[in-house]
């Protein structure tokens, strides 16, 4: 029978490798944010604001692969999404620009590299009970704002008694 702590680590060979991955994937979104800043100056007018779009979401690749390297099964929701970004930007690339060039590789390569990683780290693995339960107790709202809302008798007869 497994404990709990089984199910929740992988080998540390997988973890150094998905670590390396996630790594190099940051580092292609961070030499295209260069790019793109690049490109940002030299666009014309009409273009500047999707070049300021893609600038972003680069940079905001750059760190989710950043987090994901430094505690890969701590984040829970951040690796669907950087899988989400890196497949969609590598699918668009693929089938609305034929001529995209090096654009095209380091999307193919980053989405491979983050699914890899996925795979390697136990990404999802974040998504365990034990892990998810402290993180919503510790997020979570409700008893602050139980405690503020006003208590309703539940009939007429007992707003009497009580006043």
């Amino acid at each position: 029978m497994t404990t709990q702590t089984e199910i929740r680590s992988v080998a540390a060979w997988r973890d150094e490798a998905a670590y390396s991955l996630l790594y190099i994937a940051g580092l292609i979104a961070s030499i295209a944010f260069a790019a793109t800043s690049r490109a940002i100056a030299e666009a014309p007018p009409e273009l500047r604001a999707p070049e300021v779009w893609r600038l972003w979401g680069q940079l905001v690749f750059s760190g989710m692969c950043l987090l994901l390297a430094i505690n890969p099964r701590r984040h829970a929701g951040l690796w669907e999404l950087a899988l989400a970004y890196s497949l969609g930007v590598a699918v668009v690339l693929i089938t609305a620009t034929p001529s995209a060039g090096w654009e095209l590789v380091g999307a193919v390569t980053s989405a491979m590299l983050v699914t890899a990683s996925y795979v390697l780290a136990g990404g999802y693995l974040a998504w365990s009970p034990s892990r998810g339960a402290s993180t919503v107790a510790s997020l979570s709202l409700a008893p602050s704002f139980m405690d503020a809302a006003p208590r309703i008798p539940a009939n007429r007869h007992d707003a009497r008694r009580s006043a």
